[in-house]
């Protein structure tokens, strides 16, 4: 018998601050992105929490992030409540310690780059004996994370999972990477008519995923409950999106299972056919007027921690029951969905179950979806009306 998974504690590391700052400021149509010189920006994280991440010593930037993370969104869950064998963790990077490619080699090289250290340092960090996975799907390692932990808890081979993505790829080396491939902008317009390609971001951020009537028993703050995961491949080219979004409609339908969708945090991170692929995506898979916002105009892209981030923020909408807006989007592309642009949120359902999707997509064509609902009236769950 399948379990229901629970969302026990957010916890965020971004370019706008810890997950209460970072919510605010996404509401309030707020950048954290800054100029790195007269044709690109970044999404950087705030200076007090690079000075806690700091303190984490041996470890590459990402882990640190991870860590940071992982703590916040611990404490908001009020510890993890299972002994060590029974708890997981599940840490999606895109590229992981990049910035060890320039430092004097040494004996940890090699595990300062893998992409799985960001999971091993909260596996340490918080005696974690279960579960130890680490998605490497480049933009949907995140989301991906999320979702093997969803699948973990509901089967029962773990009771809680810290679950989400880390990336600290604003380095030279990334930057040149993505400029040579003309993908970078000055500035992220998702869903915009005039957008031109994306701004990279880091961060990390974690849900804590728990069995539902164990968070219930122990009073736990619920947020949200994970309602379904879906996944799939474009088998189309190695960096552009099939054009039809016809893999990435599949990804939500199954996702959804047959949900009414309230809300689409969108992956659309700017470029000119990733967003006009997915906007078809999305009609598609659930319908016109759907409403939809991009939170990457405020944060940045954060690659393979971005699904992560916006899954937390899809909980965090679900919590207070309101759609961010989308920052820098004031013209939209030609579409039949309801989007969200520049300025102020929008208010969900607050009579009825409320469900939401955020999307994820990678290079490679790997598609995930991943669907949150408020499976109880809100007053039962602790969320804010």
């Amino acid at each position: 018998m399948r379990r229901r998974v629970a969302v026990t504690g957010v916890g965020i590391a971004s370019p706008l601050g810890g997950r209460e700052a970072t919510w605010r400021r996404v509401l309030a149509s707020e950048s954290g992105v800054r100029a790195l010189d007269a044709n690109y920006s970044a999404g950087v994280v705030t200076d007090d929490l690079s000075s806690i991440a700091s303190r984490s010593r041996g470890n590459s930037r990402f882990v640190c992030l991870a860590l940071v993370a992982a703590r916040e969104g611990v404490e908001d869950a009020g510890g993890l409540f299972a002994p060590p064998e029974r708890r997981g963790v599940a840490i999606g990077s895109g590229i992981g310690g990049i910035e060890e490619t320039e430092r004097r080699r040494s004996p940890y090289f090699v595990p300062r780059l893998l992409t799985n250290m960001a999971a091993a340092g909260v596996a340490v960090e918080h005696r974690i004996m279960g579960p130890n996975v680490a998605p490497a799907s480049a933009c949907a390692a995140g989301a991906h994370a999320i979702g093997d932990a969803f699948r973990i808890v509901e089967r029962g081979d773990a009771d809680v999972v810290i679950a989400g993505g880390a990336e600290a790829a604003v380095h030279e080396l990334g930057l040149a990477g993505f400029r040579r491939a003309r993908a970078l902008a000055k500035v992220a317009k998702p869903f915009d008519v005039d957008r031109a390609g994306f701004v990279m971001g880091e961060g990390a951020a974690v849900l804590i995923l728990e069995d539902l009537d164990a968070a219930i028993a122990r009073g736990a703050k619920i947020y949200a409950e994970i309602g379904g995961y879906g996944m799939s491949g474009d088998a189309y080219h190695l960096t552009a999106p099939l054009p039809s979004g016809a893999s990435a409609a599949r990804a939500m339908t199954e996702a959804a299972r047959g949900a009414r969708v309230d809300y689409v945090n969108a992956h659309a991170a700017s470029t000119v056919l990733g967003d006009a692929a997915e906007a078809r995506a999305i009609e598609a898979a659930l319908g016109p007027k759907t409403l939809v916002s991009s939170t990457k105009g405020a944060t940045g892209h954060l690659l393979g921690a971005a699904g992560a981030i916006e899954a937390a923020l899809t909980v965090l909408a679900i919590r207070d029951r309101l759609a961010p807006p989308t920052c820098n989007l004031h013209t939209p592309l030609q579409a039949d969905l309801d989007f969200i642009t520049h300025g102020a949120p929008r208010p969900l359902p607050s009579n009825k179950m409320v469900a939401a999707i955020s999307n994820s997509f990678g290079f490679g064509g790997t598609n995930a979806a991943l669907l949150f609902t408020s499976s109880r009236p809100a007053t039962s769950l602790g969320v804010l009306m």
